[in-house]
């Protein structure tokens, strides 16, 4: 009798809100026609009993997940034409800039070095050098004594030549780039055992693993894998 009392009786707070969230979360296509005018009564607050709610819970919990939909993949677009046109570009500026530093030292007499050692290249004082230099397998210290006399010509020469060397480190660093596989870059698989050789597909993911990095490819066919990085190179335009 009590339990058909606790049936007959109002829905609590907490099986309503579990209505809601499973309604949410789960396949509701397969419900009864009973229970899915339960669901709809909490959907529009109407009341129900605490045997309703328990029924329809019981079926709720024990339904399938709703399919989520497939995000996909956000549009691949490669930037290797950028990276390209930059490693160019920061080339071409690196040139310059040697061009410009080998003229100014030419200018300064030979030398950007104010203040090295005239034998050894090493900055000393105006004692005896004492620089540490390498002849084949043995070293000794350097005992020249004489140092290159600072200019204005020195001085510009030796700014110019640190110019070009960093105009060089930003040509290094843009051409690693364009070497450098990225998400997006198309993409052939030229080694490997788990996907065929001269396979060509685009670089969805990249992730560093146990094993170190990896892509995750959209293979021409549309089949998707997983491959190392050491297993592709990019596709020739």
């Amino acid at each position: 009798m009590a339990s058909t009392k606790w049936r007959d009786q109002p829905a609590s707070p907490k099986q309503l809100h579990w209505i809601g969230k499973l309604a949410d979360e789960k396949a509701i296509g397969d419900l009864d026609e009973a229970l899915l005018e339960t669901l709809a009564d909490v959907a529009s607050e109407q009341a129900i009993t605490g045997g309703q709610a328990s029924d329809l819970l019981d079926v709720l919990f024990a339904a399938p997940r709703k399919a989520k939909p497939s995000a996909g993949f956000a549009p691949l677009v490669s930037d290797l034409a950028e990276r390209k046109a930059k490693a160019a570009q920061e080339k071409a500026e690196a040139q310059q800039a040697r061009v410009e530093a080998e003229a100014a030292v030419a200018a300064a007499g030979g030398t950007a070095h104010e203040g090295y050692c005239t034998k050894c290249n090493h900055r000393h004082g105006d004692s005896k050098c004492g620089a540490s230099i390498q002849y084949w397998d043995d070293y000794f210290p350097c005992e020249c004594t004489h140092t290159e006399v600072g200019t204005a010509a020195t001085q510009a020469a030796a700014g110019l030549v640190a110019k070009a060397l960093r105009y060089e480190r930003c040509a290094d660093d843009a051409a690693y780039a364009v070497e450098e596989i990225k998400r997006g870059d198309l993409v052939t698989v030229f080694k490997g055992r788990k996907i065929a050789k001269g396979s060509k597909g685009q670089v969805a993911k990249i992730s560093q693993g146990t094993y170190g990095w990896s892509a995750f490819l959209i293979l021409a066919d549309g089949s998707k894998a997983w491959t190392a990085l050491t297993n592709l190179k990019h596709e020739e335009a």
